[in-house]
């Protein structure tokens, strides 16, 4: 006999009792959800390249390099002043800067007054025009020497550096209230890596994270962002970013063996050499280096700046301007506009000239004048939820062990039943129990009268007790209970 019809019936109510067990702890929301939106209004839009933009911007710096060079070729002595603009970040909020190794290299300074002097001598009528070419080239292989201005000095820059990652200033003449001083504390030329780093004499700034090496891939979308060149003397300059991707990251540099660069197809312009490269999650892969006009562009990778910086003993890190302006930004894009106002306000207190802090943070006001703040969960909600999710979860539980008892009893009994079936003495079967019994019961057997006095069986023929010689017709009767059957155990 056999119970599946009945057992897939209660199989049935047990698998129904624990979906809906499952259903009722998948039902409960997660601890990190998002909530809904508050009454605040449009949250502002923003995208991943914007995202990266506003992480790396403040850190963003215009480096200006003043020289003042005597040239001395062919037996006479040209004065070569000029100025030169790039771009840079800062990697370190202590003062400590990145840019290009050309822009401050007294190497890549000779090659550009070498030049220079030849086509003052050219203006003069002192050489050819038709030998600009050899002159330069004899000039360059040591044949002129430079040195400061009136002095036997090797050439150094005067570097001057703007902070804020705002709109920044090209005056003609250097102006000590336009930017901060700094000085160079080493520069490689295009031949050895075209990377230098500067120190301010300033401290508490934004500074930018550099990316790891293994994180960069052929195809990776990358930003560079700098100060473009201009020669109109207190022209406002605004930061340009290029979009592009990277093209190669095994390019080897044709300025030396074994240099590496990044090939990448967005299009740097002059002045934002030394900007950064900056993935969409606002770290920089590399500085912005030279391009092959009408080819492509290439950039320094981060681990050659990593190496420069380990050289002198600077770490890249963020400090606190940077973790409370990011947090003001997280504040900002959920709505919480009262929340970033203050946080952005912290970072002004720290460093006024902070651009896009006093920027985002009147963005902050327009916004919550016009849509007011988003509503967020308030600190004593969160216990209340807590403890709802606490007792959801207690039930949920205590309903899963209940549908295990039942498995179990339900297993029990179905194993009892098919022991019950037939119970054997031996190999003879002795009984069938009821199909509907779950316990063990007892088989009745005939037996014989006995006597009254001993408790001896007899013969129903026996007059006397064989056992005491008791008279045997007062004999006991049968047990009125079992019918003149007595009961044992088969167990």
């Amino acid at each position: 006999m056999t119970m599946s019809r009945p057992l897939s019936r209660l199989r049935a109510a047990v698998l129904a009792s624990a979906a809906s067990a499952v259903l009722l702890v998948s039902a409960v929301p997660a601890a990190g959800a998002p909530s809904p939106p508050g009454p605040g209004g449009p949250l502002p839009p923003v995208t991943p390249q914007l995202r990266a933009i506003e992480l790396v911007q403040p850190a963003i710096v215009m480096v200006r390099s003043d020289w003042d060079l005597d040239v001395h070729l062919f037996g006479l002595t040209v004065r070569v002043p000029y100025t030169g603009s790039c771009s840079g970040f800062i990697v370190n909020g202590t003062g400590y800067v990145v840019t290009a190794g050309h822009c401050t290299s007294p190497e890549d300074a000779r090659d550009y007054a070498v030049e220079s002097a030849v086509d003052v001598l050219i203006e003069e009528d002192i050489i050819a025009a038709s030998f600009r070419d050899e002159a330069i080239e004899d000039a360059t292989t040591g044949n002129a020497r430079i040195t400061e201005h009136n002095s036997s000095a090797a050439p150094e820059p005067e570097m001057q550096v703007q902070v804020g990652g705002g709109v920044a200033t090209w005056p003609r003449e250097r102006d000590a209230k336009g930017g901060v001083d700094a000085r160079v504390l080493e520069s490689l030329p295009f031949a050895k890596g075209d990377v230098a780093l500067l120190k301010l004499e300033s401290s508490t700034l934004p500074a930018a994270q550099l990316a790891g090496d293994q994180e960069v891939q052929p195809g990776q979308e990358v930003l560079v962002i700098g100060y473009p060149f201009h020669l109109t003397d207190g022209e406002k300059i605004s930061l340009s970013n290029r979009s592009g991707e990277i093209s190669s990251v095994d390019t080897q540099g044709i300025h030396g063996p074994g240099n590496r660069f990044y090939e990448v197809s967005a299009k740097v312009t002059q002045g934002q050499s030394g900007g950064p490269a900056v993935n969409l999650d606002g770290q920089v892969v590399g500085t912005a280096s030279f391009e092959i006009v009408g080819e492509t562009n290439f950039i320094v990778p981060a681990d050659v700046i990593r190496d420069l910086l380990a050289k002198h003993q600077v770490r890249n890190e963020l400090g606190a301007i940077d973790t409370t302006y990011r947090a003001g930004l997280d504040d900002f894009y959920r709505g919480y506009y009262t929340d970033a106002i203050a946080k952005f306000d912290q970072v002004l207190a720290m460093m006024p000239a902070h651009h896009l802090a006093s920027q985002k943070r009147k963005q902050a006001v327009e916004y919550r004048q016009r849509h007011g703040d988003q509503a967020k969960p308030t600190a004593a909600a969160e216990p209340a939820s807590r403890s709802r999710l606490l007792i959801i979860g207690a039930a949920a539980a205590a309903l899963l062990i209940a549908v295990a008892v039942v498995v179990w009893l339900l297993m029990r009994r179905r194993t009892g039943k098919h022991r019950s079936s037939q119970i054997y003495r031996g190999t003879t079967a002795i009984g069938v129990l009821p199909a509907d019994t779950a316990v063990i019961g007892r088989v009745v057997i005939p037996d014989r009268a006995r006597c009254s006095r001993c408790g001896s069986p007899y013969e129903p023929e026996a007059l006397f007790c064989s056992s005491c010689g008791n008279q045997l017709t007062g004999a006991e009767p049968a047990d009125p209970n079992t019918g003149g059957v007595t009961s044992a155990p088969l167990y």
